[in-house]
């Protein structure tokens, strides 16, 4: 789409927007005129609401001052404060200070920026996202530059070293990584001289879609719409030719032309088990033939242990993805589908349009740029269960295949020696419960986001947060579900419960009623009291409460309101 389309189909997306919205703000030292509409029309088309608030032009300590006397209240707020604006003169002329004055100088305009940040921090509810700062395209002092002692580019690195050390700690403060963006792009396509001039625009309209591209990351991420699964094809993907007809020895994988290319793709891959991503394969191949390449190839990168699960069949690719989808207990939204054949893509598009799926060109020398680009899979936080995450994905197909063999659920669920523990929010799992909230969908009755700094407020007004720990005779499966609630005048208020797609259906639900029973006595609480949000992936807890004994006291188009009297305090 021109940056035309998108001002053109903004009017429309409004009118169909979502009734739940994102808050988005933007505090500019530039002119960024149409990124709200570019943004907008973005989220849309991936299922997000969003509503976008600009801040005066070049008014951001302004803005944070008043800020209590705006409407809007922010869920994610970007910085956009450019080295330009930051540094003046500086930034184009550097070396008519001495060294000692341009330390000096930077230092001095760090500790200014991150005043600047703490104000914003204090008097803005929600995420903060700031830019980091760009280098210049040219140094005045040419390729003596970097002979220089704290030179022009020793400046801007002091102040984005310094910028990530401030915000490494801060639940609720992150980096736009804006040097990298315009590294990757060039600062000259990103640029529109004479829009510069006229209307301090320092970005083109097609250097603002691509901004766009990268807030959207943010706003997937809090919107709970992150991936989590990538599925790949086999022949002509991972590797070069058809295993079946070339044999194990003829097929491209290695270290010279193409075979590199392959290899490499596979190495990119396999980094991101290192975030938490789901790997799996979808094949038309004969499985024994695929399978000999991937346990015993040389080259080969990844391993049959990475990957969680196996479709190598003569199938549908389409029918394999909804078994794959099943076996793993993830939704088809969360996955990511890479295959060279395009009539496999149309017909994955088509079918399954809510797999976000990706035609490889044919040429592997561009397949890993082709990953590089992808950003479905970015969180708001990363912990250490994510790195287990394949592993814990991996026996979740033991328990379905044991789930098959046995007469009934509670059979299955008995035979699996479930053991479940309860915890307090802590230092140490705050990542995660946050985490939870955010991408957690399914079995979420409230569908409430949660930044860690909010949970942090959560807990100093009074409300109770705890995570549930989760492991069978297969395994541990870490923290699978957060549950959060408040007394309040003599009932206990059920905020938050949910669990993992992972541990559905083994009645880990009941312990969380067992917990409040438990809770609500000790507080001598009269009832308990819950609320269901209905979403569009929430439909399987719909009738929860009612299963556990509540009583809806009200109920309209957006909510439900049960309550549960407890026996003797009526």
């Amino acid at each position: 789409m021109q940056f035309s389309d998108y001002l053109k189909s903004y009017r429309q997306c409004i009118k169909e927007m979502p009734q739940k919205k994102i808050q988005v703000a933007f505090l500019s030292m530039f002119t960024i005129k149409g990124l709200k509409e570019v943004l907008t029309v973005k989220a849309f088309k991936e299922g997000i609401g969003i509503d976008c608030y600009e801040g005066a032009y070049r008014q951001v300590i302004q803005e944070a001052l008043g800020w209590n006397e705006q409407f809007v209240i922010p869920d994610i707020t970007f910085l956009l404060w450019d080295a330009e604006s930051l540094l003046g003169d500086y930034y184009i002329d550097a070396y008519k200070y001495t060294v000692s004055e341009r330390r000096n100088y930077i230092e001095d305009k760090w500790k200014e920026f991150r005043q600047y940040v703490n104000l914003l921090e204090q008097n803005i509810p929600g995420i903060l996202v700031i830019h980091n700062f760009a280098y210049p395209a040219f140094s005045p002092l040419g390729i003596m530059e970097t002979k220089q002692e704290f030179g022009l580019m020793e400046s801007i690195e002091y102040l984005n070293h310094s910028l990530a050390e401030y915000c490494r700690d801060k639940t609720s403060v992150y980096i736009f990584d804006y040097a990298g963006f315009q590294s990757r792009f060039g600062a000259a396509a990103l640029k529109d001289n004479k829009m510069y001039y006229l209307g301090d625009m320092k970005l083109s309209m097609d250097g603002l879609i691509l901004l766009a591209d990268g807030y959207l990351s943010f706003i997937r991420a809090l919107a709970g719409k992150s991936r989590k699964c990538l599925v790949l094809d086999l022949d002509n993907t991972l590797w070069g030719g058809i295993v079946g007809e070339d044999g194990i020895d003829h097929i491209k994988l290695g270290l010279d032309y193409e075979g590199k290319a392959y290899r490499e793709f596979q190495i990119y891959i396999k980094s991101l088990l290192h975030r938490g991503v789901i790997l799996a394969v979808n094949s038309k191949n004969n499985y024994e033939d695929a399978m000999e390449v991937i346990e015993n190839h040389n080259y080969m990168v990844l391993q049959k242990q990475d990957f969680a699960a196996f479709k190598i069949n003569w199938q549908d690719k389409v029918s394999n993805m909804k078994e794959l989808a099943e076996e793993l207990n993830i939704g088809l939204d969360s996955m990511v589908f890479i295959d060279d054949d395009e009539v496999n893509c149309e017909m994955m598009r088509t079918n399954l349009p809510m797999v976000k799926t990706i035609h490889l060109n044919g040429n592997p020398v561009t397949y890993v740029d082709e990953i590089k680009r992808l950003t479905d899979f970015n969180t708001l936080s990363f912990t250490e269960e994510d790195r287990k995450k394949n592993e814990q994905y991996r026996t979740q197909i033991l328990r379905n295949e044991l789930k098959s063999n046995t007469a009934t659920l509670e059979e299955f669920i008995l035979s699996l020696n479930i053991q479940t523990r309860f915890e307090q929010l802590n230092d140490s799992n705050i990542g995660r419960i946050s985490q939870l909230t955010m991408k957690t969908n399914q079995f979420n009755l409230t569908t409430r986001r949660y930044t860690e700094s909010d949970l942090e407020t959560l807990k100093s007004s009074g409300y109770e947060i705890v995570c549930i720990h989760v492991s069978d005779r297969f395994g541990d499966n870490g923290i699978c579900g957060v549950l959060i609630y408040k007394l309040e005048k003599q009932e206990l208020f059920i905020d938050t419960m949910l669990l993992s797609c992972r541990v559905m259906g083994r009645k880990i639900e009941d312990k969380y009623f067992e917990f409040l029973e438990e809770a609500a006595e000790k507080e001598q609480a009269a009832a308990i009291t819950g609320e269901y949000i209905p979403t569009l992936k929430n439909k399987p807890v719909e009738g929860l409460y009612q299963e556990k004994g509540f009583v809806c006291i009200l109920q309209d188009e957006n909510r439900q309101m049960w309550r549960k009297n407890r026996k003797g305090k009526e």
